[in-house]
């Protein structure tokens, strides 16, 4: 019998989704089911994932028409019949003792709610892997309340739901699910909503989980102004489900706001160009920069870019981003040269 759902939301993933497939049935750890959600793909992925239901009866494959990741999430949790669940992305993969590792201390504590391990990024910047940790080592290999490890939540990946390992019973009985209206920080609101009602978090320091990041060029994952309602959404999240867990949100959504205006405009500016009518966005997103004077501002390349910003150098700002993208392009081109 299964003791761990896995499950997997798959839209158009066919490039790297064998590899995540195959990382899964060579777990040390065998007693899992695999739920693959298809997400309305127009690839080959519907068909690898039925090749392996094929040979593997553990694999069980549902299809969906379109509906974003966090729906595709929501139907996996229902469809899962076991004790304890984790999600993983399907261009990512596992280290083979990822679930062994995972399940030892929920198995040997009945206080432990969720186990997290660390992980290793894959980017064209570091396409050999970049071994990363989610807690200070003080904070590893250890058991933390659930009130000490929210308040990491906001650093890093921490809000993610991969890497992590649940109790489908807290999910169940509290009706827990991800919403589907937001496309920015939904996992992140279902894990706070997920830790009102745990006890402790164990930490695994060992890297387990391989981010995979290396499809991601100068213009994916790119912000678009639709993402300042999302970041309404999830600062209204944040302000119901603080108190309960002791965070102090004010300088929290400080800080996500400063961030997210700041590569909103940065992005707005990349993904039109120089010469583009980007002029009418970026004044939108000057008047809101303008409203938070005392928002943090990051590096000397943020502080360059604000500043043109808030003083309304529009033509300026989008040479000066344009500029940077190319000179850090051309830094990755001469690095790959000496590489070779």
């Amino acid at each position: 019998m299964s003791l761990v759902s896995i499950v997997i939301p798959i839209y158009n993933a066919e490039e790297f989704l064998e590899k995540c497939l195959n990382s899964i049935l060579e777990q040390s750890f065998r007693e899992w089911e695999l739920i693959l959600i298809n997400d309305g793909s127009t690839d080959r992925s519907l068909e690898i994932c039925k090749a392996y239901q094929a040979k593997d009866t553990r694999f069980q494959v549902f299809s969906q028409p379109n509906a974003g990741p966090s729906a595709a999430r929501n139907l996996g949790v229902e469809k899962s019949k076991t004790e304890y669940i984790a999600f993983v992305d399907a261009d990512d993969w596992l280290d083979e003792n990822y679930l062994k590792f995972l399940i030892e201390p929920l198995l040997s504590d009945s206080k432990i709610d969720m186990v997290i391990c660390d992980y290793i990024e894959l980017s064209k910047y570091n396409p050999n892997g970049n071994y990363l940790h989610h807690l200070p080592e003080n904070l590893r290999n250890r058991k933390i309340s659930s009130f000490d490890y929210a308040n990491f939540l906001f650093t890093g990946v921490n809000g993610v739901l991969w890497g992590k390992i649940f109790k489908n019973s807290i999910i169940r009985n509290n009706n827990l699910k991800l919403d589907s209206r937001i496309r920015l920080s939904e996992d992140l609101i279902f894990i706070l909503e997920y830790l009102i009602y745990t006890n402790y978090i164990f930490s695994i320091s060992d890297n387990l989980y391989f981010y995979n990041r290396l499809q991601e060029n100068n213009l994916s994952g790119l912000l678009k102004m639709s993402h300042i309602n999302d970041l309404k959404l999830t600062n209204e999240a944040f302000m119901k489900l603080a108190p309960s867990l002791n965070i102090n949100t004010e300088n929290i959504i400080k800080m996500r706001t400063a961030e997210l205006l700041k590569k909103l405009s940065y992005d707005t500016v990349l993904s039109k160009g120089i010469w583009s009518s980007s002029k009418k966005e970026l004044k939108q997103i000057s008047i809101l920069t303008n409203r938070f004077n005392d928002l943090p501002i990051g590096n000397k390349k943020d502080e360059i870019h604000v500043f043109l910003l808030r003083n309304k150098q529009f033509l300026l700002d989008r040479v000066f981003v344009n500029a940077f993208e190319s000179l850090n392009l051309a830094r990755l081109m001469i690095k790959k040269n000496i590489l070779k």
